[in-house]
């Protein structure tokens, strides 16, 4: 009996070591994948490294450098301000980034190291969420859904080029997670997740959608009944008094009143602030994305961008959604089912509800760059997670039918107890079990990342291995090149006219002027330079559709050009105001800020 249960406590100590190696491996696996991603997204200028983020992300470093500057939340450097990121809290965050005594060219390594974090901390909580609620009997794995998270490309793509899309992820994943906590049992956290809401809505304006789909599963699911009194809780003194019964979900605890009180005033502060700043109700990209943008173009746009994402990933999303829809509808299957079922619904409807946002608001500027734009990769992850409870389910059921047809019993009974209440021993988990799981797991993984298809296929692994340059980096490289050949022949006062925003507004002391309106709220609240119907559709390109020329040379009159926009009615337009090109510039020769060579 001794020996038996040294064997029980080997075979335990050894099963929790291979778990913690593999998930040592894991996150070291990721991190060395993450560092060589932001190696290769830099660049060399003049024999000097330069670490650079995607040029929404250095709009926001461009706010967080001019506050510390000096210059007030002001992109332009000159007028009044315009908010024009859409992430306030991610730029809050980058201030003191830009606060660190370190070059320009260095900054941006410290928000790709922050968000490489960022995606191991979300790794963990996809760990625990799947190991504390998407478990079954005899099939505890975790692995599949790390595996798929930390290695599915376009979310890390987003989070190492500087984007949010990171602090996203763990926000949803860790409001998922709470969630399911306080429906089964846990009423303490209902302030925590909220909580959660807060830093989300701060984050994101649109991310309030995920935090109402959380909220309303949790009401829906009984997230606000009460806790019952445990045995042996000494009551108050006096008389016994009987409570009248409250029907289920009419009162919500005061730790989800706190909660959402503090998310009201959060919001409300920050839009206080908005108004007396920025003096508008909303960011100015939401007048540039949204407004005057006919529905019907946005939701035909959206739709087939969202098509495209799907088609890259449908084998996966085809084998999570028939396994999961018929456990997720109410009132089907037995009780223990119709749990599993409230469960799987969660991360699905979160799922479902940024698909639906990304079809609304026309999808993104970039659907090419990856096969998931910034409003679906964050919440991929909850696909992953349903794909893991899936197996697992499917494991646990495979080794029911084994031990009924063996004549065995189940596992809890095959095992003696010995001395002290212990088992003597642990059934193993046959391996043809485990070669399916991984074999399922690697094609879930080749599905996800889109590395099956056969127009791209080549490319698509070159990009995935790094063998290839993550996309844009060479760009960028360009573009700084082209603002350093104006630094050489404008002073710092020069205001500068440019179509990406982020890059020369940062590495650069200019006036600058938003040819595209991201930080032009005239830009931003005008109609779009071409007409959009359902018969033009496709050249919707959100941010990308609104610009003036004659307002822009006319009124702001930059002394350079940088990038121009536009069809051919541009050069034209230019040189009928005295612009001069020089190579890929374009230049007011008569500027007392521009200082031709002879």
């Amino acid at each position: 009996m001794i020996a038996d249960d040294g064997a029980w406590r080997a075979a335990r100590v050894g099963g929790r070591g291979r778990q913690r190696a593999a998930w040592l491996a894991l996150l070291a696996a990721l991190a060395a994948w993450g560092g060589c991603f932001i190696f290769r997204t830099s660049f060399v200028i003049d024999g000097r490294r330069v670490f650079c983020l995607f040029d929404d992300a250095m709009i926001s470093m461009t706010y967080a450098r001019n506050l510390v500057a000096g210059y007030g939340l002001n992109w332009a450097r000159q007028g009044a301000p315009v908010e024009g990121f859409t992430h306030p809290l991610w730029t809050a965050l980058m201030v003191p980034v830009n606060l660190l005594p370190l070059p320009l060219d260095r900054r941006s390594l410290v928000v790709q190291i922050g968000s490489l974090v960022l995606l191991l901390l979300h790794l963990a909580l996809v760990r625990r969420l799947v190991a504390r609620h998407f478990t079954r009997p005899g099939a505890r794995h975790w692995v599949p859904a790390c595996l798929l998270t930390a290695f599915y490309f376009p979310l890390d793509y987003w989070s190492l080029v500087g984007m949010e899309t990171g602090l996203q992820a763990v926000l949803t994943t860790a409001s998922v997670l709470l969630a399911l906590d306080i429906v089964r049992g846990r009423q303490d956290r209902h302030l925590a997740l909220l909580g959660l809401g807060t830093l989300a809505v701060l984050l994101r304006m649109d991310m309030a959608l995920v935090v109402i789909a959380v909220q309303a599963w949790l009401i829906a699911h009984g997230g606000w009944r009460r806790v019952r009194r445990p045995d042996g809780e000494p009551r108050a003194a006096g008389p016994p008094r009987r409570l009248p019964r409250i029907p289920r979900g009419l009162l919500p605890p005061s730790s989800w009143l706190l909660g959402m009180a503090v998310l009201a005033a959060a919001v409300a502060g920050y839009l206080l602030f908005r108004w007396t700043y920025f003096h508008d109700l909303l960011p100015n990209t939401y007048y540039l994305k949204l407004a005057g943008i006919p529905l019907a173009v946005r939701l035909l746009r959206g739709g087939s961008a969202l098509l495209d994402t799907l088609s890259a990933h449908w084998p996966l999303l085809l084998v999570v959604g028939v396994g999961v829809a018929p456990l997720a509808i109410p009132g089907i299957g037995s009780r223990r089912d119709r749990e599993w079922g409230s469960r799987l619904a969660l991360p699905a409807m979160v799922f479902l509800t940024c698909c639906a946002y990304s079809v609304y608001v026309g999808g993104d500027a970039w659907e090419g760059d990856v096969h998931a734009n910034r409003f679906v990769a964050f919440a991929m992850p909850q696909v992953f997670v349903l794909f893991n409870a899936l197996a697992n389910q499917v494991l646990s059921a495979v080794k029911r039918r084994q031990r009924r047809r063996s004549g065995s019993p189940p596992a809890a009974a095959a095992v003696p107890r010995q001395a002290g209440g212990r088992r003597g021993g642990a059934r193993r988990e046959p391996m043809v079990l485990r070669y399916a799981l991984l074999a399922a797991t690697a094609g879930a993984l080749v599905a996800a990342n889109g590395l099956w298809q056969h127009d791209d296929q080549g490319e698509s692994w070159k990009t995935y291995t790094l063998v290839s340059r993550p996309t844009r980096a060479a760009k960028y490289a360009g573009l700084l090149g082209l603002v350093r050949r104006l630094q050489r022949i404008a002073e710092p006062a020069a205001s500068v006219a440019v179509v990406w925003a982020g890059t020369p507004a940062y590495f650069s002391d200019f006036r600058m002027v938003d040819t595209l309106g991201y930080n032009d709220r005239h830009i931003a609240h005008g109609k779009p330079a071409r007409p959009l119907d359902r018969d033009t559709f496709d050249d919707f390109v959100p941010g990308h559709v609104k610009w003036d020329y004659p307002y822009l040379l006319d009124e702001r009159h930059p002394d350079a050009v940088l990038q121009i926009w536009g069809g051919k009615e541009v050069v034209p337009m230019l040189r009928s105001r005295g612009y001069r090109r020089l190579g890929d510039l374009w230049v007011d020769p008569e500027s007392p800020w521009i200082h031709l060579p002879p």
